[in-house]
């Protein structure tokens, strides 16, 4: 018999908030997520608005934080605000957005 820890468990899933689909991270033993991007194939313009929570398994995932090159190249994206709670961002997250000219970024980024 195969058992699998929940403290082990850290899942590459694809959830839908916000108008976008996003991809993260689980993290199922914290009950938190780390944003690791769009779907694959996701051409994106306009504002982007990180959400606080995902929905995983009728579970909800508090987003601590954003991974390094999440949204590098994203040319598209004009404006990104990231939620409290967000303790994190990955160097280069947002690298090589071009057309961003604001960024939002609240009072728990360590």
């Amino acid at each position: 018999m195969r058992k699998i820890s929940s403290l082990l468990c850290c899942l590459l899933l694809a959830a839908s908030a916000l108008g976008q689909t996003w991809k993260y991270i689980a993290n199922t033993s914290s009950m938190t997520a780390t944003i690791t991007g769009l779907e694959e194939g996701t051409s994106y313009s306009g504002p982007l608005n990180i959400p606080a929570t995902i929905n995983y398994g009728g579970n909800v995932l508090n987003v601590k934080s954003i991974k390094e090159s999440a949204f590098k190249n994203y040319t598209g994206i004009t404006s990104v605000v990231i939620p409290e709670g967000v303790t994190g961002v990955g160097d280069y997250a947002f690298n090589g957005c071009s057309s961003m000219k604001s960024l939002v970024i609240p009072s728990t980024i360590t």
